[in-house]
């Protein structure tokens, strides 16, 4: 993947940043090793995108204890919609990683899928590794709403008329139609971007070693079931070194 041209196809038309770069590498980096096809990476990354806030991190939902307990609290309908239980349990389980999981329900559902302890700590969520996995698994797998992404996306080169329905449908996936258009606007964006990277077509004997990847505060990342994928080449944009080369890449000063 040259991730020069995938940059250089979305300037102008999407917000990058030195923020939000780290996370695009490493998804796109990610999503490319374990051979995600490049409209289903599109549409990932632009729920990605709208989720996190346009930082490609996974983050923590905005507000306090207070205000996720009164949200979401045992008392409360959403809450036991949610699964939560116990006192604090609102805030335990607040939403957190690149797709917003909530409710200790979740957390339990998810965690066991993954193998990781969510229950016992929920900011594990917000671990590169484990929150991949969740956007990962949890899209293709219809985790969040029971409806997977390949119910509404096919592998078909198609308009970008034709890719946007589709993705204005997927949205149905995370969250009915909430902000639909805005991520299949994105998507399409992404996607040309991708296949201008040559995303998928540059997987061959050697494999470019990931960018570093930033732990939760004083928790190491749990391991997660690995999959088996073929390495991919460092490309020219890439061996211009992660940081020494990214001012240059985004701003076509190199």
């Amino acid at each position: 993947m040259i991730l020069k041209q995938f940059y250089d196809t979305i300037r102008g038309e999407h917000p990058i940043t030195m923020a939000n770069v780290p996370g695009f590498d490493a998804l796109i980096l990610r999503m490319e090793r374990d051979k995600i096809q490049v409209n289903l990476a599109a549409y990932m990354l632009a729920t990605t995108a709208l989720e996190t806030a346009y930082t490609m991190q996974p983050i923590q939902e905005y507000g306090g204890d207070k205000y996720f307990n009164s949200r979401y609290g045992p008392h409360t309908k959403v809450g036991k919609r949610l699964g939560n239980t116990r006192a604090g349990d609102g805030a335990r389980y607040c939403g957190r990683g690149f797709v917003q999981i909530t409710g200790r329900s979740n957390y339990v559902r998810v965690g066991k899928n993954i193998g990781v302890d969510l229950v016992g700590d929920p900011d594990l969520a917000l671990g590169f590794n484990v929150a991949y996995e969740i956007l990962k698994q949890g899209s293709l797998g219809g985790w969040f709403t029971g409806k997977g992404l390949l119910a509404y996306i096919d592998d078909i080169d198609e308009s970008d008329e034709e890719d946007y329905a589709e993705y204005l449908q997927a949205r149905r996936v995370v969250n009915g139609t909430d902000k639909r258009h805005e991520i299949a606007k994105m998507a399409v964006l992404f996607e040309k971007a991708l296949k201008a990277g040559d995303y998928l077509l540059r997987i061959q004997a050697a494999q470019p070693k990931l960018p570093p990847i930033l732990s939760p505060p004083g928790r190491a990342e749990p391991p997660v079931t690995p999959v088996a994928v073929e390495p991919i080449p460092k490309s020219a944009g890439e061996k211009l070194g992660f940081w020494a080369g990214l001012w240059a890449v985004l701003f076509g000063k190199g």
